[in-house]
Parts: structure tokens; sequence; C-alpha cells
């Protein structure tokens, strides 16, 4: 071994990306030689390359004796670009709300409502949620002897998305519907049913285009509006609710400083106490009804539950276990009866008498001028001004008439509604049903059902034994003044009351 072999020496990294000239402790300068050291590149099978023949020329013009080993870069590959993993970003705002505005704490101070603050964050259809990135391949490397080494490829996000899920060919991701941002695991979606542990200050005022499930319980004083249906499993307490289909509440809504619902479509309830609720179909009653106001568009269904006190206004009908309370307080039910229609035929009813008495006046006034001999273009222009109040009138009257027509017909789908009490019923109870009041002064065991006859009567069946005889029997029954008759007013309109 020559003494320059004994002296110089290159080492090759582990990974190939560096050849390191390494040059022996007190090694003189004149013992190193260029053409030696390209050599020993060659010899590890690196290229001598004139970037690398530079490196050496400079490595050596700077070499200074020392006592430890000198070690000098001379050569280096380039590393591999391993790829991207592929991900999928999400814009802060479709998960957390944005920071409320000055304006927005004024207006809640101002109206003093502490639980205004909304932390839900729905999206809509179409809303831009973020980006999928997808991955990248990354780019090879090359060693200090020229060989390849290869890049790792990025790998997928572990995140899928489902059909809620718009994603386009730039990888913008939109929301395919209104909902919910959810990630969960390895999925992605717009959930349509917003799922939360209760209703309070954590969560304030709940707004939702779409399903709302509530595990807990609704605090005082908060509200919550679902687009679609609401289903909640705890107690609901002081609370505005409303949905735009069908409300189910698990363990009721007891509301000691008054509640409201609004409910789209159908409603169960296990119980209700101090709320005003209104139902465009069907409402089923577990348990109670205390102290309600209650409209419920087609039945109540509660052959179960005892309504104590408050109101009832069912069109199409109701069924109880018991109604009215031993203290005989008042407790209204009304059967057969909307107020859209009850409305519609009192205006009626206020218009029709002056209608037709600005006709009948024109018409006598109009006979009187006709039977003058004496004309003049003064009489001509008056019976001609009369002629046209007259037809005006006719006109208005006659439109009325069609109106009250149509309300007869679509209140024939309502005025045979008919009560069920199932237990007892208590004195105290007020019953409207179709044309008639019936008032009860004293207990009534059941079950009974209160009907029309085919004349309209008012009658009471004993379901138990079969038999029916007249409501007048069992309760002072008086006419009822929540609607006009439609047909007299029809015959009014139409000019014939006394043949009506």
């Amino acid at each position: 071994m020559s003494q320059t072999e004994t002296t110089l020496r290159v080492d090759v990294s582990p990974d190939g990306l560096s050849a390191t000239l390494v040059i022996a402790p007190q090694t003189p300068k004149a013992q190193i030689d260029a053409m030696h050291v390209q050599a020993l590149l060659a010899e590890r099978g690196i290229a001598v390359t004139p970037m690398r023949v530079a490196a050496i020329d400079i490595a050596l013009a700077s070499y200074q004796p020392s006592e430890n080993p000198t070690r000098v870069v001379i050569a280096q590959g380039q590393a591999p670009a391993h790829g991207q993993d592929g991900a999928i970003e999400l814009l802060p705002e479709v998960l957390r709300p944005p920071a409320p505005t000055p304006e927005a704490l004024a207006s809640a101070r101002a109206k003093k409502d502490s639980h205004r603050t909304a932390r839900i964050v729905s999206v809509q259809r179409g809303q831009p949620l973020g980006q999928r990135r997808q991955p990248t391949p990354g780019t090879d490397g090359v060693d200090v002897r020229g060989r390849s080494i290869a890049a790792t490829p990025g790998r997928a996000s572990p995140i899928k998305v489902d059909a809620s899920v718009q994603v386009k060919g730039d990888g913008t991701l939109l929301a395919a519907h209104d909902g919910v941002v959810e990630l969960e695991a390895d999925l992605l979606r717009v959930s349509t049913t917003l799922k939360l542990d209760c209703v309070d200050f954590s969560t304030g005022h709940v707004d939702f285009p779409c399903d709302v499930l509530v595990m807990g319980e609704v605090r005082d004083g908060f509200r919550i509006h679902a687009a679609r249906d609401l289903e909640v499993r705890g107690l609901i307490d002081a609370a505005n609710i409303d949905a735009g289909r069908d409300v189910r509440l698990v363990k009721g809504m007891a509301c000691p400083k008054g509640g409201s619902l609004e409910c789209g479509r159908d409603l169960f309830a296990a119980c209700l106490n101090n709320v005003t609720v209104q139902v465009a179909r069907d409402a089923t009653i577990e348990k109670e009804l205390q102290d309600c106001r209650l409209l419920v568009g087609r039945r109540l269904i509660a052959p179960r539950a005892a309504m104590l006190r408050g109101e009832l206004m069912a069109a199409g009908g109701a069924e109880l276990d018991t109604a009215g309370c031993e203290s005989h307080t008042p407790t209204l039910i009304i059967v057969g009866h909307t107020p859209r229609l009850d409305d519609l035929a009192q205006e009626i009813g206020r218009l029709a008498p002056k209608i037709t008495q600005q006709r009948d006046d024109a018409a006598a006034r109009l006979a009187e001028l006709s039977a003058q001999k004496a004309t003049s273009h003064k009489i001509a222009e008056r019976q001609t001004e009369l002629r046209f109040m007259i037809d005006s009138a006719t006109s208005l009257a006659t439109k009325l008439c069609q109106g009250c027509e149509r309300l007869i017909d679509w209140s024939a789908n309502w005025t045979r509604a008919e009560l069920i009490v199932r237990r007892e019923l208590f004195p105290g109870l007020r019953l409207v049903q179709g044309p008639w009041t019936l008032d009860f002064h004293k207990r009534i065991v059941g079950p009974v059902k209160f009907h029309l006859g085919p004349d309209f009567a008012p009658l009471v069946s004993d379901l138990a034994v079969g038999r029916t005889y007249p409501a007048s029997d069992i309760a002072k029954v008086s006419p009822a003044d929540r609607m006009p008759d439609l047909r007299h007013l029809v015959a009014t309109l139409r000019g014939d009351a006394k043949a009506a």
C-alpha cells in the first residue's frame, strides 16, 4: 500500500447521497494530488464531473494539516422528493360559526336575549366546503454513483366522502344538499340531521334547514326551528318549538312560564303542560294535556290522556281518556270547526247585511223614480247611478254566495266531527260541536261519544251498552255563535231570505 493510499481515502455515505474525502492527520499538503483523488472517486464507481473536479480543487486549496482527520464532501447526489399524502382541507366557516359582529352583539344586548348566540353551523346546497388534495407521486433521486433512488408516492387520504358531498374536477368540495358538516372517523358527509346532546347555553338558539334530534333536555328560553322533522328525547322546559314537518317529544313539554309549539304535520308528545300548540294534521298525546291551548288541523288522538283545563280545537274530532277536572275548572273543547273557516264565515256574515241593504235600498229608490210620470235629465242620471249600484251590489253578493257555498262544502268535512271520552267527563266542560254548544254540570262516566245525527241534532252514545240519546239529557244545549248560518246567508244574498 502506497503512502498516498494511507493518507487519502473516499467514504460514501450509507444512503449513497454523498462522497467524502478523508485526509489523515498531519498529512503534508504537498503529498495530496488532485488526480489521485479523482482516481479514488473512479475506484468507488463515482463519475468525475466538472463540478466534482471543482469541488476537489477547492477542498485541496483550502486544506491545512491538522491533528485530526480532515473530512470534505466532494460529491453529492440528489435526494428523492417523496410524494405528499392526499388530504381534505375544510373551510373554517363550515365547522364553527363566525365571531359575532358588533351589530349582532348590540342587538342581543338590546333585546336582553342571553340565549341568542348561535353555535350551530349549517350549510346550504352548493356551498363550498373545502378542497380535496390528491396525493403526489414524488420525484426520484440519484446517488453519487448515478443510480436512481425511488421516491415514495403519497398515500390517498383515508377520509372518504359520500353522495352528500360533490367533488369537482379541481378538487373543490360542495354540499350536495342543506345540512350540517360531519367528519367522523374516515367519512366526511353533509348530514340532514343535526344531532345535539341538549339545547342550552352551549348551543344557543337552534335554526336548522333539515331534521333536528336532541338527545337530552331543552332548557328555558331557547328556541328550536327545524325546517323538517324534530325529535326531542328529554324534557322540554319553557321553550319555543317550531318544525316544518313532524314533531316527536318523547318526554313531553312542561312550561311553567309558558311555551309554544308549531308543527307543520303530525305531533306526538308524552305530555303537554302550559303550552300553546298548533298542529297542521293529527296530534297524538300519550298521558296528559294541562292548561294548554291546542289547535289541531285534523284529529286529537289521546285515548289514555287526560285534558285538564285549557282549550282544544280539533277540526276532525278528538278522543280523550278524561275531559275536565274534579275542581270543575272551565275546560273548552271545540270540534267540527277551524279558525280559518270560522273567520271567513264571520266576515261574510258581517258583509252580507250591508251589501243586501245597499242593493235593496237602491232597488226601492229606483222603483220610486221609475213610477214617476215626470222625467228629466237629472232623474235619468240618478236612475243610471242606482242601476250601477244595484249591479255592483248584486255582483258582490254573487261572489259572497259562491264563497258561502264553498264554505258549506268545506265545513261538511268537519261538521260531523265526534268527541269520544273513554273514562269520565267532569262538570265545567264546554263542548262546541258543529252548530251546538254543550255545557256540562254533572259528571259523566264513559265511554261516551258525542256526535250529530242526520238532522244535525246533538246526540250522545253510551259505547258500553250501545245506547244513543239526545245530548240535552246530560248537558245544557244551545246554539253555537262561532259561525253564522251559512245557508241563511246564501238565501239572504240571493234575495229570498223569507223563503229561507
